[in-house]
């Protein structure tokens, strides 16, 4: 059995096979008597991966356990079948949602955990909660990591319990669940600003908030035969820099590596990037020059004309967008994962404003070792990325409108993240 120290990891770009792998690897653990637990992100992409394992390897016997399936009763069929599980080897398909819900895995020696997609490490809150909310803040403890942060653990967990299992809807409860939540199952260890905790505490009025950040800790993936996350751009994310601070050692499984059909996107280069400001573009930018956005969807939409683009923007501007009447643009959203589409556009207009606020890059820099240009890269670059080359599979992209200029002293990284395209960044202007 493998340590929880190490993962095994596969960094290949998007569409480049890495289902396909994984499928004949569960082939070749099958045969040789072992058993799996695949981890994906949606119902779409695990029945999928159901039909292509029933295509390819009739013999291999395969469970999926997610809404569809089981209905209300997800975590129950899964314990369930942990307790008495299928006798021969076999394959089980849940969501990450549904694994991280589970209070227990039963001898997860037996199993080889796969996890497609990297799971997000970092999830920051930010709680306006009434007065009243002792009942829950006694029955938490602070524990000083430093002279800014704070771990935050539970002093009475029947209460954090009784606030996370929420049975009879209580609405602050319900405002609360998600944290509490993370505190009492402990699968993520949870920081908050000492001084700005200790003023909800006393009732200041500037402290109004509870503010924290969670981490998803290695453990979730402790006591496995073996672990293996696939995630194009790995290296780039949040949980690799912090596991890798927390001391898990990632070893690269060359061996899915070389059942790839590439390990980088081999036209990249084709690519030219255009910006429309040097500012750090975010959504107060925005307001502070308001003429800067109209500007910038004016000149995108004259240099693509009547040709087909794909376009992204920030929620709040998606249904008003001049993008969105558009017969010929297409918006892909926001959601890394989907089927094949797109695959004959060249264009793309990336217009979101993907920041880390002030007090979540602090937390990031301070305790989790992530800089400033790696959290652009993690959260912006990589986002889109994802987004447009796996969601979208916009693979023949040779023109890319971004709202600002990729900033020098992350330029290199910049690059890396956008499939080693050409840094031939040229400012568009108004026609």
């Amino acid at each position: 059995m493998l340590s929880v120290t190490i993962i095994n990891y596969c960094p290949a770009p998007t569409g480049a096979g890495k289902t396909y792998a994984l499928i004949g690897r569960f082939n070749e653990l099958v045969q040789a008597g072992e058993t799996i637990i695949l981890i994906q992100p949606t119902m779409n992409l695990a029945f999928e991966t159901q039909a292509e394992l029933a295509k390819r390897y009739p013999h291999i016997h395969v469970e999926v356990f997610n809404q569809r399936t089981c209905g209300n009763h997800v975590v129950a069929n899964i314990t369930q079948h942990l307790k008495y599980p299928y006798d021969k080897p076999h394959v089980i398909i849940v969501t990450w949602a549904a694994y991280m819900m589970l209070p227990y895995f039963e001898r997860r020696e037996r199993f080889h955990l796969f996890c497609d997609e990297v799971p997000q490490a970092f999830i920051p809150a930010s709680i306006k909660i009434p007065q009243t909310h002792h009942e829950f803040t006694d029955a938490l403890m602070v524990d000083d990591i430093g002279s800014i942060y704070a771990q935050l653990k539970a002093s009475n967990l029947s209460v954090i319990r009784k606030i996370a299992d929420n049975v009879k809807g209580d609405a602050f409860y319900n405002m609360i669940n998600p944290l509490a939540k993370r505190i009492y199952d402990r699968k993520y260890t949870t920081y908050v600003d000492r001084r700005s905790y200790c003023g909800l505490l006393n009732g200041s009025k500037d402290d109004r908030e509870l503010v924290s950040f969670s981490m998803l800790n290695p453990s979730v993936f402790q006591g496995f035969q073996s672990v293996t996350i696939l995630g194009a751009k790995m290296e780039d994310t949040i949980l690799f820099k912090w596991f890798d601070q927390k001391g898990v050692k990632f070893v690269l499984d060359q061996s899915l590596m070389n059942a790839m059909r590439y390990g980088c996107h081999e036209n990249g280069y084709l690519i030219d990037f255009y910006y429309a400001s040097e500012r750090n573009w975010s959504k107060s930018s925005q307001v502070e020059v308001p003429e800067l956005r109209p500007m910038f969807v004016d000149a995108a939409t004259a240099s693509f004309g009547s040709s087909e683009f794909c376009w992204q923007d920030n929620k709040e501007y998606e249904n008003s967008s001049n993008f969105a009447s558009m017969a010929n643009g297409f918006n892909v959203g926001h959601t890394p994962h989907g089927i094949n589409e797109y695959q004959d556009v060249d264009d793309a207009v990336i217009m979101t404003a993907l920041n880390y606020d002030v007090n979540q890059g602090r937390f990031l820099t301070d305790v989790c070792a992530v800089s400033r240009d790696e959290q652009k890269i993690a959260l912006a670059y990589h986002g889109s990325y994802q987004t447009l080359f796996h969601k979208a599979r916009a693979i023949r992209l040779t023109r890319i409108m971004a709202a600002a200029r990729t900033k020098k002293a992350s330029a290199e990284d910049g690059v890396a993240s956008w499939s080693r395209a050409n840094l031939r960044q040229r400012a568009i202007q108004p026609k």
